[in-house]
């Protein structure tokens, strides 16, 4: 289960169905600050189509606990399977979001909230990231 950050205007996590089981997706807004449907939408978007990604982060789990991969490795695969998410996020966006919105005359959608300007490729919006980001400060546990 992720914890907030506070210095991130809407934080979300999720957890994948398991035998038996529903799974959960959770978005939350941090430290009172506002927030309007459509990033919230997007927060929720991103997290319906990033638990696609449970098999994958498992397994990277697993090795890093097994000793089989370094923490660094891990935060970069780790980043790589929400950037893949990010980028299917932009494609929902202008396929089924914007147009959606541009029908309804009084929906503002806002293009920071889906990250439309997202880099080409992951190694530029990875290296492109603060080391004191707080996506970086979350997964490598210095929050």
């Amino acid at each position: 289960m992720g914890k907030s950050d506070p210095t991130l205007r809407l934080t979300g996590w999720h957890s994948g169905p398991t035998k038996g089981g529903r799974g959960v997706l959770y978005v939350e807004r941090p430290a009172k600050m506002p927030f309007d449907g459509d990033e919230c939408w997007s927060s929720v978007i991103f997290e319906l189509l990033n638990i696609r990604n449970d098999a994958a982060f498992a397994s990277l789990d697993k090795r890093l606990s097994q000793g089989t991969l370094q923490h660094s490795e891990w935060l970069r695969e780790t980043a790589r399977l929400e950037y893949k998410t990010t980028k299917e996020r932009v494609q929902f966006y202008f396929k089924y979001w914007k147009p959606h919105c541009d029908k309804l005359t009084t929906v503002a959608h806002g293009i920071t909230n889906w990250y439309i300007n997202l880099p080409k490729t992951f190694e530029l919006w990875f290296g492109s990231m603060p080391k004191d980001s707080p996506y970086l400060k979350f997964y490598s546990g210095s929050k």
